[in-house]
Order: structure tokens, then C-alpha cells, then sequence
């Protein structure tokens, strides 16, 4: 597999596999999580678990690094040849530690800045999970599916303003049917479920209403980092990066800068740190389901970052559309809480025929990465 892939959007069919991975895994976490969470309401933690859990796709970097360097060490220590023959190897490897290691690639975005970027991003990327993995302690797997697909208005906007988004026709019809298929899906596709009243403080709120407004949180965050990574990996004429490498980096990065977060939360109120009730389940089911979602977060997040790093933000956003169709129907298959209708068929080929109009748009902005480096095999 490659290490690297061209900024510029080439092998989109690649692309469009991961993002149809992204899709099933998408759904199977969320399901996952509703089920977990009417037991162990706990998003913000195990989103800092599931995501902190990409820290292992650093891994085989570090062997990778001490295995060079080790084979360095030994051919330095073991060599019989004089400095003048000795210093040409010894620079010549040492340039390929520094690829390797941390230094400065010439053919891409070094490992120092990619951490650099995963640092930036970590935020934006758990506080997206988080909004979206707590909206399912109040809805529906299929409201939360649908409201998330409303990215796709502010993945464009953003990336308008970005300018790693051009703004075509086409584009705009995509958008435009999507959110008619989603409006006709919301509206009429199923029947509602039953409304649980809560109280932010004196005030009764429907607990479907907060789950949906932390949707719509999650889909305006997505937008935002999809974009802003984008852009961010093309800036300074870098034309290719690392996905794997930025994803284990955000992973790190979560675990080590954002663990403040939980005590912050739980001194405020705002979710406990505590085991789970004896009473209600035991401990070693909410590890099993911790952990199962930790693997579906660690496949998926670098599927999409694959999906987003050949393609474009847009068309990745509205092709995770296709979680809707996929979330109702299982939803229907498993406990037969919705009722699909024709109108519920109407809104989900609506959203899929948005999906192919952008996945075939091959035209991309002018970026400032204007000199591309080869893409390694």
C-alpha cells in the first residue's frame, strides 16, 4: 500500500472503496453505541478511548525508525573502511533515517509537520465524534444519519471559502437533491419515535431535540476539519502525506493533550467518571463494546482520511449520505421500529443519486501546490 497520495485527487476509485468502508463501518458504530449507551452513557470517554486508540497505527513507524537506525549503528560500529569511504554511506543513510524518523522529506510532508497537523486537528476531530456519538444517547441511529448528512452544505461553504472547493453547477444540483431527499426522509419516510421529555434546568426540552441539535453540532464540525485538512495538506507545495502517519498522530495527540477534558467534564457535571452500576451490567460488556468500537474507529478513521485525501471533501461528505439508507434498514431489520414507505424510497435514492453527481466531478481547484512530487508505489 502506498505511503503517500497526490493531493490532487488521483485514484479517486480507490478513494470511493474506502469511502463505501466508511459508510458500513459508520453505521455498524453507531449501532454499536446506541446499545451501549443505554447502558453506559459515557461519549466523551469513549470517544477519547475509541480515538486515542489510532495511536497504533504508529506502530510500524517506530520499528521501521529503530530498525534503521539500529542497521546504522551496526554498520558504522562493524566497518572496516576508512572516514573518507565511510562518511558518503553514513550521510546517504542518514538522509533516509530522517525520512523515516522525523527529518525532512523530499517527497512529501515530513513526519515533524504531519504531527504538527495532527496536533491542530485533534481537537476539531473528537469534538465531531463526540457531538455525533452523543446524539445517539437521545435519537435515533436514522436521525443522527440523516442530520449528519447535512455536512455536505457546510463542507461546500467552508471549502468555497477555503478554495479547495470549486463551486460548480453541478455541485450545487447535488446539494440541492440531497437535501430533498433528506427533507423527504425526515419528514415522511418513517414514523416518528417516541418522544422522552429531559429538563436543562427549568426548561423541558425533547431529548430527540438535543440529539438532533448535536448532530447538526457534529455535521458544522466535520465540515470545518474535512476542509481545513484538505487545505492543510496542500499548503507549502506538499503534495503528498502520510495518512496513516496522520492518523496515528491524532490518535496520540488525543491521548495526550486531551485528557483534561474528562476531568473537566466530570467536575463540571457534565458526564461522571465512574464504572459501570453492578446492578445494571457488568464491567467486562462495556470493555467488549469500548474495545469493539475502538476497532471500527481505528479502520474507519483512516478509511476516510484515504477518502478524503483522493477525492474531495464534498463528494466524501454526501457519499456518507449512504449511512442513511443503510441505518433505516437495519434499524427496520433489527427491531421493527420503522416503517419504510415509498417516500422513505423517494428520499434515499434522491440522496444517492446527489452522491453519484458529485463523485463523478474530476475538475479541482487551483490550490497553492502548484509542483507536484511523484507519488511513491
Amino acid at each position: 500500500m502506498a505511503r503517500g497520495y497526490d493531493v490532487r485527487g488521483g485514484n479517486s476509485a480507490g478513494g470511493l472503496v474506502a469511502l463505501a468502508a466508511v459508510v458500513v463501518l459508520w453505521v455498524a458504530s453507531s449501532f454499536l453505541l446506541k446499545t451501549l449507551f443505554t447502558v453506559y452513557r459515557k461519549p466523551l470517554l469513549v470517544t477519547y478511548c475509541s480515538v486515542s486508540s489510532c495511536t497504533l497505527y504508529l506502530l510500524p513507524r517506530l520499528v521501521r525508525c529503530g530498525w534503521s537506525r539500529r542497521r546504522r549503528w551496526s554498520r558504522w560500529h562493524g566497518s572496516v573502511v576508512d572516514d573518507t569511504e565511510l562518511t558518503p554511506l553514513l550521510s546517504k543513510e542518514s538522509e533516509g533515517d530522517d525520512k523515516i524518523c522525523g527529518g525532512d522529506g523530499q517527497d512529501g510532508m515530513s513526519v515533524r509537520d504531519t504531527a504538527r497537523l495532527a496536533a491542530v486537528f485533534c481537537l476539531l476531530w473528537v469534538g465531531a465524534n463526540v457531538a455525533t456519538n452523543a446524539a445517539l444517547a437521545y435519537t435515533t441511529v436514522s436521525a443522527q444519519t440523516i442530520l449528519s448528512s447535512t455536512a455536505s452544505f457546510f463542507t461546500l461553504l467552508f471549502g468555497a471559502i477555503a478554495r479547495v472547493e470549486s463551486v460548480t453547477g453541478r455541485k450545487l444540483v447535488g446539494i440541492a437533491v440531497s437535501f430533498t431527499g433528506v427533507v423527504i426522509v425526515v419528514a415522511w419516510g418513517h414514523a416518528s419515535p417516541a418522544v422522552q421529555e429531559l429538563s436543562l434546568g427549568q426548561v423541558p426540552v425533547s431529548s430527540t431535540l438535543i440529539g438532533n441539535v448535536l448532530a447538526l453540532t457534529g455535521a458544522v464540525i466535520y465540515g470545518v476539519y474535512s476542509t481545513l485538512f484538505k487545505r492543510a495538506a496542500t499548503h507549502r507545495s506538499q503534495s503528498t502525506v502520510d495518512v496513516q502517519l496522520f492518523v496515528g498522530f491524532v490518535g496520540l495527540c488525543t491521548l495526550l493533550l486531551l485528557w483534561p477534558l474528562l476531568i473537566v467534564a466530570h467536575y463540571a457535571g457534565w458526564e461522571t467518571l465512574e464504572l459501570p452500576s453492578r446492578s445494571t451490567v457488568a464491567l467486562p460488556v462495556v470493555v467488549l463494546g469500548i474495545a469493539a468500537n475502538c476497532t471500527l474507529t481505528i479502520v474507519s478513521d483512516l478509511c476516510w482520511a484515504h477518502a478524503v485525501y483522493r477525492t474531495q471533501p464534498l463528494t466524501v461528505t454526501l457519499g456518507l449520505s449512504g449511512t442513511i439508507p443503510l441505518a433505516m434498514l437495519v434499524e427496520y431489520l433489527v427491531g421493527g421500529t420503522q416503517t419504510v414507505t415509498r417516500a422513505y424510497g423517494l428520499g434515499a435514492l434522491l440522496v444517492v443519486c446527489s452522491f453519484l453527481l458529485t463523485a463523478t466531478v474530476t475538475e479541482t481547484p487551483k490550490t497553492e501546490a502548484s509542483t507536484p512530487t511523484p507519488t511513491p508505489p
